[in-house]
Formats: C-alpha cells, sequence, structure tokens
C-alpha cells in the first residue's frame, strides 16, 4: 500500500506530466490518439520485459509462479500474483507520468480499462474444473 501513496503523492506534484484543462474545450483528438499510442506501446514494452524478467529461473519460483498455478488462465489469473510481481508490473504505468504528458482523467480511464482488459482477455477459457488448477 506505501508504494502506492508514494508514487501517488510524486504524481500529485510536480514531479510527474500529468495536468488537467482548465478551459471548457475538449482536447483535440490527435492529443488524445497520440497519447494513447504512446502509453500502449510504452507499458505494453516494458512489461513485457518485466514479465520476461519474472520467468528468470531464481525469480519465478518466488514471485511469478502463484500466477501461472491455473493451468487454464481464467478472470482471477489476472490478478493472481505475488505483491513484488504486481509491483513490478505496475511501474511501467506510474511510470509513464513521469516521462510523457497524460491528462489526469485519460490516466484514470486507461487504468480502468487495463484492469478490465487483463480480465477480459482471459474470459473465452473461463471452463475450469478442480483437476486444472496445479496445487
Amino acid at each position: 500500500l506505501s508504494y502506492m501513496t508514494t508514487w501517488g503523492s510524486m504524481a500529485g506534484d510536480t514531479l510527474s506530466s500529468r495536468y488537467f484543462c482548465e478551459s471548457n474545450l475538449p482536447l483535440p483528438q490527435s492529443i488524445i490518439s497520440n497519447t494513447l499510442a504512446s502509453f500502449l506501446l510504452f507499458t505494453d514494452y516494458c512489461i513485457y520485459w518485466v514479465h520476461r524478467w519474472l520467468h528468470h529461473p531464481i525469480l519465478y519460483k518466488h514471485l511469478h509462479k502463484p500466477h501461472h498455478k491455473w493451468l487454464i488462465p481464467t478472470p482471477f489469473a489476472s490478478h493472481a500474483f505475488h505483491p513484488v510481481d504486481g509491483y513490478a508490473q505496475s511501474v511501467p504505468y506510474h511510470l509513464f507520468i513521469f516521462l510523457f504528458p497524460l491528462h489526469r482523467v485519460l490516466y484514470l480511464v486507461l487504468f480502468v480499462a487495463v484492469n478490465f482488459w487483463s480480465i477480459f482477455v482471459r474470459l473465452p477459457y473461463f471452463q475450469i474444473t478442480a483437476s486444472e488448477i496445479e496445487f
């Protein structure tokens, strides 16, 4: 919990590149599109390498294996991880706002969307029995 407070307090001050548009005018579509593309490319690239690092034999057994105990991907597996694993894979999302400008509302929308995406990509496989869970 303390890491969220730390990232949150840093994001709330002038260290981050989050911004809030004071005017009533909507943001130009090109800014939203470029920001969205940058966010997805940056976070996906970084998470790929964090995930790959978590598959290193030294780290896998202790940090990442709980996520892979489900032999069939399920919505539960999307959030079944060791706390250090979860933190490591969240860093790119938090780091993005310190490197690139991002509207505060879009940041919140993307955070929620990524969580729903991680659940929904596992739904087609959601037919589990007790024998499909590796204990």
